[in-house]
């Protein structure tokens, strides 16, 4: 039996401690401390002791429960719990995240599924592990006790080969359990130690996008090649789909595609427009919800065929120098593969006069002048002695070039002046 002035002296003493905890564990050691050294001192009387007993009256004044100590933290008085409460602050597991996601409750951690498919880029982990150091790949744990004593090697796991990870949405419940009792020093009055348990669910889950594969126009300087032509539309040769855990059928299926992948494209190509073009492949989702990573295929439109010209009017076309009326040129027209008819009217033809230079050779030289002007010119001379042709170009919108050319004969009359000629005998009877 301990007695009072043995509790009342060990109460009484001045527990300088650094924190509240430290005191109160101090006192809970001592007072066990002080119990247990009683029962052994009172394993040695005996009956016959009990002759030589001495009788002690009770004290008149009843002792009074112990004040808790008062400890001063940051200018503030705290004061310590009482003993009753030394269990109520059971160790902690505190739950970390890897490269995937745990519950705020910790009570589901998520796990990458195994690789269906080697030639994904991205490897998954491996079986499941749960670490007692951080990692950036694997879920890992801490367990603390009385604040901040480390007891994280204390932990055991229970139930760890039972994660399955090659099936998503596979779950599997495992156990990490730590008691304190190498630090704290006390167990609880049936025996058992003060402890925690976490229960977690693992599940497998599948957190990797699918991957598009271009296999040609990938690269913007060396697009997919194709001819254009009216009233065509470009036929996409079509993409592959490559993801860690999901075929391409079934990501096909599950995005509800009728003649494959390439259906998910974004842009567009005028087959009617030579240029360069860009599609985007994008919004492909796999049945696990990740989308694809967006890819590209350049695209360039061709156009290698030069416009046909046709000439209005007559080639050669003749001028007469003595003539009253104006020249004027016919014009002409153009046949495009992309750009269609291309009218006179439309302003994009050019027109440029050229003179025979050398008659053997058939050597042209471009004038400056235009060809009215050279007609005004040639009126005035009582000889013309030149060969005029017409250039007519064309460009289309892809820059190819046509031209074609219109011979100009310009012609003298014998009568350069208006002449009136008398038919029969002068004077007339």
């Amino acid at each position: 039996m301990v007695s009072y002035s043995a509790t009342s002296s060990l109460l009484s003493r001045d527990y300088s401690m650094d924190t509240d905890w430290e005191m109160v564990h101090e006192i809970a050691s001592e007072i066990f401390f002080t119990i247990e050294s009683s029962e052994e001192s009172s394993s040695r009387f005996t009956f016959d002791d009990l002759s030589d007993a001495v009788l002690v009256s009770t004290p008149t004044s009843q002792p009074k429960m112990p004040i808790p100590p008062i400890s001063v933290t940051g200018g503030m008085l705290q004061t310590i719990e009482l003993l009753d409460e030394v269990y109520l602050q059971p160790p902690l597991i505190t739950l970390f995240e890897g490269a995937n996601q745990i519950s705020k409750d910790q009570l589901i951690i998520e796990y990458r599924v195994k690789n269906r498919y080697s030639l994904y880029p991205t490897p998954d982990f491996g079986p499941f592990k749960i670490l007692s150091e951080k990692s950036s790949k694997y879920p890992s744990y801490n367990a603390k006790a009385m604040g901040d004593l480390n007891i994280t090697p204390g932990v055991k796991l229970f139930n760890i080969e039972s994660v399955k990870y090659s099936e998503v949405g596979q779950e599997s419940k495992i156990t990490l359990y730590v008691d304190d009792f190498d630090g704290r020093k006390i167990n609880y009055p049936t025996g058992e130690p003060v402890s925690y348990t976490l229960n977690p669910i693992v599940r497998i889950v599948d957190d990797q996008r699918p991957h598009v594969i271009v296999k040609s126009g990938n690269n913007k300087s060396s697009p997919l090649v194709v001819k254009g032509k009216l009233g065509d539309l470009f036929d996409d040769p079509g993409i592959e789909l490559l993801d860690n855990y999901y075929s391409q059928k079934e990501i096909e299926n599950y995005m509800g595609y009728s003649i494959g992948a390439h259906e998910g494209v974004f842009g567009f190509v005028n087959m009617e427009v030579a240029g360069l073009y860009e599609i985007v492949y994008q919004e492909i989702y796999d049945p696990s919800g990740n989308v694809n990573i967006p890819a590209s295929r350049w695209v360039m439109v061709e156009d290698d065929e030069h416009p046909e010209i046709f000439l209005y009017g007559s080639n050669p076309i003749y001028v007469d120098l003595n003539s009253s009326n104006v020249f004027k040129d016919p014009g002409a027209f153009a046949l495009d593969n992309l750009d269609g008819e291309i009218e006179w009217e439309s302003g994009r033809f050019k027109v440029f006069v050229e003179m025979l230079t050398d008659e053997n050779l058939q050597s042209y030289s471009s004038l400056t002048s235009t060809l009215k002007d050279m007609i005004e010119i040639a009126k005035a001379q009582d000889s013309v002695n030149a060969t005029f042709r017409l250039k007519y170009e064309i460009r289309d919108n892809a820059g190819n070039i046509s031209q074609s050319y219109r011979q100009v004969v310009l012609l003298n009359s014998p009568f350069k002046f208006p002449t009136i000629t008398l038919n029969g005998e002068s004077p007339h009877y």
